[in-house]
């Protein structure tokens, strides 16, 4: 059986990892892994907050563990700080990392060469897949994604913004990889398949640093789950709307309950 601990970003291949790991029955569990700014707490290199990938991992029902970094680390800092955390997260036998790396060779032996270092092994589930085959299954599927990063030399910082989807497929000039997977665009998804509920999003107005163009995204009204602390959306302020709570197996009513769970915490709870 495997632990896995996946290098999540909140973008579609980090998503697109994590489904298919869920999908592989010798996958026990799974932590996300999130690298940040130190300075603002931010995704290195996509400009997202931390606030939203705590509700993106509550609605996607994983826990999420974050390392701080500066934003420009070298990588003997880099490593060092992912491996006190990945220290802290080894546990049983079986335990591996996970990257949704598809095609850059160079990218993949720097992983593997430091997974090695790490004492894990490493696992590349989206390997080999044709981007633009990925990324339109990515948008048939169901998947809601907003363009937060645009490298303005490959693509026009309009982008900047806009939704991933079939549009901006079909726009795509050549030689643009369909998942930038050389650092075209970078996304955040807030919804689709295996998603509790939809992650709340206010896109603010795009800035540039760098020759990128960045669309500043912040998080929606939500609650707080009084578990673990977690951002998530409640549909019981909306009559007209089913919330997602009410697809989990009934419970018994906790009398000391000051609030509502997040899907994770009311997972375990269900399960008890």
């Amino acid at each position: 059986m495997i632990d896995a601990i996946l290098l999540f970003s909140g973008g579609k291949d980090s998503v697109l990892a994590l489904a298919t790991l869920r999908a592989d029955p010798a996958v026990r569990s799974i932590t996300l892994l999130a690298t940040l700014v130190e300075s603002d707490e931010t995704v290195a290199a996509h400009g997202v907050p931390r606030r939203l990938l705590e509700a993106q991992a509550a609605s996607l029902g994983c826990p999420i563990r974050f390392v701080s970094v500066p934003r420009f680390p070298d990588n003997t800092l880099y490593e060092s700080r992912m491996a006190a955390t990945i220290d802290a997260l080894r546990g049983r036998p079986g335990t591996c990392l996970v990257a949704g790396d598809l095609h850059l060779a160079d990218i993949r032996t720097w992983r593997e060469a430091w997974a090695a270092r790490c004492g894990l092994p490493i696992r590349f589930p989206l390997w080999g897949r044709a981007p633009e085959s990925l990324a339109r299954a990515f948008v048939a599927d169901g998947y809601r994604a907003t363009l937060v990063c645009i490298d303005t030399h490959r693509l026009d910082a309009r982008w900047a913004g806009a939704p991933f989807d079939s549009a901006f497929l079909d726009a795509l000039p050549p030689g643009v990889d369909a998942c930038g997977e050389n650092g075209e665009f970078h996304t955040f998804v807030s919804h689709g398949p295996g998603f509790a509920f939809p992650v709340p999003t206010v896109t603010g107005t795009p800035s540039f640093e760098h020759a990128h163009a960045f669309a500043p995204l912040m998080l929606g009204e939500t609650s707080s789950c009084t578990e673990c602390g977690a951002p998530f959306t409640c549909a019981a302020t909306t009559p007209a709307v089913e919330c997602w709570c009410v697809r989990q197996p009934p419970t018994a009513p906790d009398p000391l309950a000051r609030g509502c769970l997040c899907p994770r915490c009311l997972a375990e709870r269900v399960a008890g």
